[in-house]
């Protein structure tokens, strides 16, 4: 008689998300790479070390917050980096968060089906989901589920609205 394997929790799903992530950003020879590295490490030790302290008032759902904020802002970061690392970069954090977190996508995927059918952007959110998602298509040799020219012309949609206190005159 075999037992099944215990179900990981979304805490442990996304803990190994971001020390895979790690490890990938460390080889990519890229220097702000590597100290984004750094920095996931750190906290993530500091994160271990917050749960064993009960006054510091962490629980593993904060963490796991944190961690999936942090994974999903990946693209908008590595765009800053030189292509050759982005590109490699993009590539791994999509296999790692597949594999890691498979319903992490899924969600996302939901969404912009429905933006492509409403055939309109309204919110900021909405904006740079889609610009996100253009911009990991680009590099990402895997077949699109949602087709990259609808969602172009979804970015055409969105108007930033100037009376907007986040956008001034």
């Amino acid at each position: 008689m075999t037992s099944k394997p215990k179900a990981r929790s979304q805490y442990e799903m996304y803990q190994a998300a971001a020390h895979k992530l790690c490890d990938e950003l460390l080889k990519s020879g890229h220097q702000e790479a590597h100290a984004m590295a750094a920095s996931w490490r750190s906290f993530l030790v500091r994160a271990e070390e917050g749960l064993s302290d009960p006054e510091a008032g962490l629980t593993r759902s904060k963490i796991r917050s944190g961690l999936k904020q942090g994974l999903r802002e990946c693209p908008q970061i590595f765009s800053g980096y030189p292509v050759e690392a982005r590109d490699l970069l993009l590539v791994a954090w999509r296999k790692i968060m597949s594999a890691e977190v498979p319903e992490f996508f899924a969600n996302e995927e939901q969404q912009l089906q429905k933006l492509v059918t409403k055939g309109r952007l309204r919110t900021e959110n909405e904006y740079y989901l889609v610009r996100y998602r253009i911009d990991e298509l680009k590099v990402v040799s895997s077949t699109p589920s949602v087709d990259l020219r609808a969602l172009y012309e979804l970015l055409g949609t969105y108007r930033i609205d100037v009376k907007s206190p986040r956008h001034p005159p």
